[in-house]
């Protein structure tokens, strides 16, 4: 059962209200009269975003489905009066675009008044390809393998672009990934047809702006560690997702490494008992360049690094860390101390359960990356990296005396398998219009905890983590 709305006769009433309404008396779709303004899933120069995000996030809440009739507006016309001309120009080429579930997604699409109209519009997709839209944005390293792993390893998405200052260094990444367009701007890659999600891999002092430009235009969003480099910004990246109704994701990629969902599920069998201590080091072969170690822009080695550790400490502990006690020192790159930042460093947690735990950061191994990890609870134990040859291994859990190890294919690259499996998860709540499961919260937490960490070793004292 199908209600017809005009938002012109809503001015004033919570559109959240109205789908609640809806819902209640038994309708499962609306009819939504096009408005300049108000058209859910597409971005107009006079666009209420405010209300947009509102009815948004009611339809993901209640299950409401949407249709409308939207003339095609002439995006790509170089007269800026016909292409801000309102309310919307009825051209010749007018179709009817059916909206599917809160995400938006085109499942019919009829030509309107000129019979003479092909049967799909350019700036419409496909009804049979129904892959998510990716839009990246930095095409340096990190960029570069998630460009790599969104071509070939998830198979529900596809790159539609390629966006960075650094417009040579886009096109080398587009041409090894079936040349999607490349832009200099992140606002260029969000005019981008078919475009749903924003993978934001830039140096992370520009995560904030991604972010807000990103939601704004109403786009999904997973972002690399960490959100932003301060408490405030923070909140404020989190808040721009939320005001908008996008999902943000945070790219905490070891959540989704094999090794680690395997040690997670053994805890929370409670077949090991409680979680009592944590210890994980990550130590990489040498430190990054000096423009980028600078807290300024990395966050330096507590954000940078020590943010993964944390992290897990609290997903694996299931608890939260409440207070830390870190020291750090430059030994082997003295040349860090000029930007303020460190090569090797040492953070003892304590938890809220009582529970401790500690966390090594190093930027010197002559055997290449070294990332372990292991909890000890009170009737066994997990462990995450032992050898090169082995990524896992567990004892006890009810039976005693035995050791058990995860092996790894040597072919397979060090978290490869992570980053892919993130992409998959982000992909998969997109599609399935569910939340993303590491959220903007769990990316606040653990750069809380990665802060404390780093004005402890300042002041040489412990520091309580800030929660709120």
């Amino acid at each position: 059962m199908k209600i017809a709305l005009d938002p012109y006769m809503l001015r004033g009433l919570p559109f959240g209200e109205v789908c609640r309404i809806a819902a209640e008396i038994g309708f499962d779709a609306i009819e939504l009269s096009p408005r300049p303004e108000f058209i859910p899933f597409f971005t107009h120069p006079r666009a209420d975003r405010a209300r947009v995000a509102e009815f948004r996030t009611a339809l993901r809440e209640t299950g409401l489905e949407l249709s409308s009739v939207l003339p095609l507006y002439r995006w790509s016309s170089p007269d800026e009066d016909e292409r801000l001309a309102g309310p919307l120009r009825r051209h010749p080429d007018e179709l009817c675009l059916c909206l599917g579930g809160a995400r938006g997604r085109v499942v019919a699409l009829h030509a309107g008044t000129d019979p003479a109209l092909p049967r799909r519009a350019a700036g419409t997709r496909a009804m049979s390809d129904a892959r998510v839209g990716i839009g990246l944005v930095g095409a340096g390293r990190m960029g570069s393998i998630h460009a790599r792993l969104v071509h070939g390893s998830v198979p529900g998405a596809r790159l539609v672009g390629i966006a960075d200052v650094n417009v040579e260094a886009g096109r080398r990444l587009s041409a090894q990934v079936v040349g999607p367009p490349v832009f200099g701007s992140i606002d260029a890659l969000l005019e981008t047809p078919d475009l749903d999600a924003v993978l934001i891999a830039t140096s992370s002092s520009r995560h904030l702006e991604m972010i807000r430009l990103a939601a704004s235009a109403g786009k999904e969003i997973l972002c690399e560690k960490p959100i932003a480099l301060t408490l405030a910004d923070t909140d404020a990246a989190i808040d721009a997702a939320a005001r908008a109704g996008v999902r943000l994701q945070v790219g905490f990629m070891r959540r989704w490494e094999p090794d680690y969902v395997r040690a997670k599920a053994r805890l929370a069998s409670g077949a090991y008992g409680r979680p009592m201590l944590f210890k994980s080091l990550q130590f990489d072969p040498e430190p990054p360049p000096l423009a980028f170690a600078d807290p300024a822009v990395s966050g330096g080695i507590m954000i940078d690094m020590g943010i993964h550790e944390f992290d897990l400490a609290r997903w694996l502990m299931a608890d939260e860390v409440v207070e830390v006690h870190a020291f750090g020192s430059t030994y082997a790159h003295p040349g860090l101390a000029t930007v303020g930042d460190v090569d090797s460093a040492v953070v003892n947690l304590r938890f809220a359960s009582g529970a401790t735990g500690s966390v090594e950061l190093a930027r010197n191994t002559t055997y290449g990356e070294d990332v372990r990890t292991e909890v000890l609870a009170t009737n066994g134990s997990v462990w995450i990296g032992l050898l090169s040859a082995t990524q896992g291994a567990s004892s006890g859990g009810g039976t005693s005396g035995t050791f058990a190890v995860d092996a790894l294919a040597p072919t397979i690259p060090r978290f490869e398998r992570g980053l892919a499996a993130q992409l998959r998860g982000f992909v998969g709540a997109i599609v399935e219009d569910r939340p993303v499961e590491v959220t903007g919260a769990d990316g606040r937490a653990a750069f809380g905890i990665a802060v404390a960490a780093g004005r402890s070793m300042r002041e040489g004292r412990p520091v309580e983590v800030e929660r709120d």
